[in-house]
């Protein structure tokens, strides 16, 4: 195993090699939302897993190398409010991006569209401190595929595609970001991968809610009857789709953020 898989420094050596200006690194053991913790039957000893595990990211690892490495927490999946508090505290530390997973329902958890807005303090918390919620593929712990028996070349080719693509029209056609409006999204390993998304979308919203009326509101995820149909083109400035960190992803995880300073 390379140095660079483990050691903060030996990576940025790895980046250095490789010409990469900055890195924003996902959770191996916790998994890629923290599901790890999630799944445990001790929530308190799963939120003290997520606050380490936090404050491991922020000074040892990101403090290793400010500006290199970017501070990505996890979040207690179970409690949004405990959730939020942890998005405070991390943020007055210099965290600018938490991970959260690409589907919370195959998790057990409620979706992004729920009805009793389970997931509103996580959103709220990190609108109010500009930290960008990213989305991982593999992040719900589910693999689709196309038959039982495809071959396994098969499911990576399509999977990905098909995960990235369906939580980008999740979020395009939630409500979400008519709630808050300096939410950012950003899908990793979403790049190149949703070309056939985009186009139509907003042809498509305007015509269902043309023709069912209110019940295309509602069918377009917008559960607010005296309002129109989310505006898909504002919601598709907010996300971000990439397999790697360009310079518009730098300057979103950057952008109003002061510098992660190197613990003394």
């Amino acid at each position: 195993m390379r140095p660079g898989c483990y050691d903060p420094i030996a990576r940025v050596a790895d980046m250095d090699r490789a010409g990469i200006a900055a890195s924003l690194c996902f959770p191996s053991f916790p998994r890629f939302c923290g599901q790890t913790f999630y799944e445990a039957t001790d929530r308190e000893l799963g939120l003290l897993c997520v606050r380490a595990y936090n404050d491991w990211m922020l000074d040892e690892w990101c403090g290793s190398a400010p500006g290199r490495l970017i501070p990505q927490i996890i979040i207690p999946l179970w409690d949004p409010q405990a959730a939020a508090t942890e998005i405070d505290r991390c943020a007055s530390l210099g965290a600018r991006a938490l991970t959260f997973s690409e589907n919370p329902a195959r998790l057990g958890l409620p979706s992004i569209h729920s009805r009793d807005r389970y997931w509103d303090p996580v959103f709220a918390a990190a609108a109010a401190n500009e930290v960008v919620l990213c989305t991982h593929i593999g992040s719900s712990s589910h693999v689709p595929s196309v038959s039982d028996d495809s071959p396994s070349l098969v499911t990576f080719a399509w999977s990905f595609a098909a995960m990235s693509s369906g939580t980008t029209v999740d979020w395009w056609f939630s409500s979400v970001f008519q709630r808050f409006a300096n939410l950012k999204i950003a899908l990793s390993r979403g790049r190149d991968r949703l070309d056939s998304v985009f186009p139509g979308k907003s042809r498509t919203s305007r015509r269902q809610a043309a023709l069912l009326g209110g019940a295309g509101r509602r069918h377009c995820g917008h559960h607010d009857r005296d309002r129109l149909p989310p505006r898909q083109r504002a919601g598709l400035r907010r996300l971000r789709c990439s397999a790697g960190l360009s310079r518009p992803h730098l300057r979103l995880l950057h952008r109003g953020r002061r510098r992660h300073e190197q613990p003394g």
